[in-house]
């Protein structure tokens, strides 16, 4: 391998990982938020609980179309239309204080925001060949669990210093300027760049139908988004909910619950390179083993939720976060990083995948939001860890598909 494609190669990845980093903060923004939008406009958590549904639902349905479509589509311009599109939807949002329009608004952005996963990993493999999938999920992994952390921490300050409507505002404006970065920086392929292809890239040009056809009858691709859905459950359930956690049985602000929340994606970054170096050194590319192990520590540690929320206790809620985070982002790293680098079509796998687990969550959201209208925190926890166990028992169904196949 040549320096200047060396030089490439990283410029790329740098530039991917700071571009997907940057999609939290029109993503993540509204968990910080739903506590003054609530308060503002007088909705109910059920009724908040159905603006993160709507997000989660179109973003899934995006994925399982943009996926496939990414696969053949050129990246750079694939990906910055979404990120454009999305800037656009979030400062939008923003404005907005009307139900049906606010719905409307996040369910588009969830639209915009499905284009860029499937393509950037698709753009990942095609730089890097054949190199260890455990590796890339380390290093590449980080990028989401920090623009998570970015948009939380720093969505909570603008939420209480200048009110929720700057948390859309100001992170759409940072959002469409790294839109600008991708667009000029990136190669969708080595050719682009004047380079051939370096050994075992993927990149799948197979037609669409074809495409399409694999996703629906390859057992491994099927057990997998089984278990993404299971999964995504419980992190994006987390995920949007927990900030309002904090502030209900804390009685937080809204910056300090995002500060403790934060502890979530923060810890996650461990879990990720943790999950890349379980894939890699100990389970030898058995991705599905790395899930059921860190799925079923996830169903240990849920019950603690209960007993630290019944005392208030600040260190037992916050502890559990942190774990639970560590454990479901790298879960999620190992699920959609790792398992579609083993793929032909990288980015209709990753796609497909990401749909799969953004089902679960589109459905972690709603029911969340029912249950605490009728049920109560309690319930909550309860379905949680239902839903970690059956992750698990996905995790141990595709182990059994993944090893006729595996490397």
């Amino acid at each position: 391998m040549s320096g200047s494609y060396s030089v490439w190669k990283w410029r790329i990845f740098v530039i991917a990982w700071i571009s997907y980093a940057s999609f939290y903060l029109c993503r993540v923004n509204i968990s910080v938020a739903l506590p003054a939008i609530r308060s503002e406009l007088k909705l109910s958590e059920g009724t908040m609980g159905l603006v993160g549904s709507v997000f989660l639902w179109c973003y899934a349905a995006g994925q399982l179309v943009n996926g496939t479509l990414g696969q053949r589509a050129d990246a750079r311009r694939f990906v910055g239309t979404g990120m454009l599109a999305s800037a656009a939807l979030c400062a939008a949002f923003g404005t907005s204080s009307k139900l049906w329009l606010m719905l409307l608004l996040w369910g588009l952005n969830g639209w915009a925001q499905s284009m860029g996963w499937g393509p950037i990993v698709k753009t990942i493999a095609a730089w890097f060949g054949n190199e260890r999938r455990g590796r890339i999920t380390s290093l590449f992994g980080p990028c989401f669990v920090l623009g998570h952390l970015t948009a939380w921490t720093v969505g909570g300050w603008i939420v209480d210093c200048l009110g929720w409507r700057y948390a859309f505002w100001l992170p759409a404006a940072a959002f469409a300027s790294t839109a600008v970065l991708w667009l000029a920086g990136i190669r969708s392929t080595p050719q682009e760049a004047g380079f051939s292809s370096p050994a075992g890239a993927r990149i799948g040009r197979a037609s669409l139908r074809d495409i399409f056809t694999s996703l629906l009858t390859g057992r491994r691709v099927r057990w997998g988004a089984l278990t993404c859905m299971f999964a995504g459950m419980v992190k994006d359930g987390l995920v949007l909910w927990s900030p309002f956690l904090l502030v209900d049985a804390l009685n937080d602000t809204a910056a300090k619950a995002a500060l403790g929340a934060s502890v979530m994606p923060l810890l996650g970054l461990a879990g990720t390179m943790l999950a890349g170096a379980l894939v890699d050194r100990v389970f030898r590319g058995r991705e599905a083993l790395v899930v059921v192990a860190l799925s079923l520590t996830i169903a240990l540690a849920m019950p603690g939720f209960a007993a630290a929320r019944v005392v208030g206790s600040r260190w037992g809620l916050i502890s559990l976060l942190g774990l639970c985070g560590m454990l479901a982002y790298g879960i999620n790293a190992v699920l959609l990083t790792s398992l579609p680098l083993s793929f032909d079509n990288v980015a209709a796998v990753a796609g497909f995948l990401d749909f799969a687990s953004y089902v679960g969550g589109g459905l972690s959201a709603f029911i969340v939001g029912q249950l605490l209208d009728h049920q109560g925190w309690g319930a909550v926890f309860a379905y949680w860890l239902a839903a970690t166990l059956l992750a698990a028992g996905g995790g141990a169904a595709l182990s059994k598909k993944l090893l006729p196949s595996a490397r």
